[in-house]
């Protein structure tokens, strides 16, 4: 459901990311993606400046730590580890409504915050 709800989003023109469009290119071609254990990536984009973003941060995604990668392993074989799937799917794409209700009052609370330090700014 979930998945569906994006895809028709997407088709619609209601959300503007790229990252739909690559999972949909992926799925439909049995390819494959790695996901580290670790975070690499440092998002920058937080900011009035970002496309998607108007500089609240109610996930902490800004401030990650970043990781190098520490070795390279060739493998002689590549396979599905289904158990991290299911651990992405769990807690990335299937969050529960207690989770979802969380980042909810998160937002609300910075949003009060923010605009009330607009009105001392004035």
């Amino acid at each position: 459901m979930f998945w569906n709800n994006i895809f028709k989003k997407v088709i619609n023109k209601t959300i503007g990311t790229w990252d739909y469009q690559w999972t949909y290119a992926v799925w439909k071609n049995n390819g494959l993606s790695i996901l580290p254990n670790k975070n690499m990536i440092a998002n920058i984009g937080f900011n009035n400046n970002g496309t998607h973003t108007s500089g609240v941060d109610i996930l902490g995604l800004s401030n990650m730590k970043t990781f190098s990668i520490e070795k390279i392993i060739n493998h002689s074989a590549i396979a599905v580890n289904t158990k991290a799937d299911k651990y992405t799917l769990d807690h990335y794409f299937n969050p529960s409504k207690l989770f979802y209700i969380y980042k909810k009052i998160i937002f609300f609370k910075r949003q009060f915050w923010i605009n009330r330090m607009k009105l001392f700014k004035k």
